[in-house]
């Protein structure tokens, strides 16, 4: 086979590992859904937000790609893990990733940033957008609240739920006209309680 073929062959086998492990997350995603209505219960395990953040991203790379922006990522170093359940927390990072994506213009940018710090870890979804209205900065968490003709205005209502059922928070830095940054914090250790 030629080399051309095989690195094919490698790219499509990858593909399709992604693939079935999104339909397996995606099928824990609808049963959650079925369980909005109580408390999120967490699989809480050690994990690499690096690793969590670089699957995401190259999960929706194509995504980006054909919407021609630029989709970056800059890993900080050393971060330790934190805590979450792997499921929920890539469910929140999709969420934020293509909530960039669909507000970055086509020739855009949307960075990933992940950062240690002394008592947390933090995530920075940020386009080079539209940005959010101030007004709306507020509502953007509120259910059903959105901005789009095709949104439900669910999906940062859903992130949020997420992002405290782990203990961490979740806020927006933007300014209409000049993007926004969606900046996500987890405790390194969820609190006792």
């Amino acid at each position: 086979m030629a080399v051309g073929g095989t690195d094919l062959a490698q790219r499509t086998v990858d593909r399709f590992q992604i693939i079935h492990g999104e339909l397996h997350r995606l099928e824990n995603v609808v049963t959650r859904f079925l369980q909005l209505a109580g408390p999120p219960s967490l699989s809480l395990v050690p994990l690499s937000v690096n690793k969590l953040i670089g699957h995401t991203c190259e999960l929706l790379r194509p995504q980006a790609e054909e919407r021609g922006i630029d989709l970056a990522v800059e890993f900080g170093d050393t971060l330790p893990e934190v805590q979450a359940d792997a499921d929920q927390l890539t469910q929140a990072f999709i969420n934020l990733v293509i909530n960039a994506l669909q507000a970055a213009s086509k020739g855009g940018h949307v960075v990933v940033r992940t950062a240690a710090h002394e008592n947390d870890v933090t995530v920075e979804f940020a386009d080079d957008g539209y940005g959010i209205a101030t007004e709306n900065q507020e509502r953007i968490f509120e259910p059903y609240f959105t901005t789009k003709a095709a949104g439900s205005g669910l999906g940062l209502w859903i992130t949020q739920q997420i992002v405290h059922a782990h203990g961490g928070t979740l806020r927006v830095e933007s300014v209409s006209g000049k993007g926004a940054t969606f900046i996500l914090t987890l405790p390194v250790r969820l609190p006792h309680g």
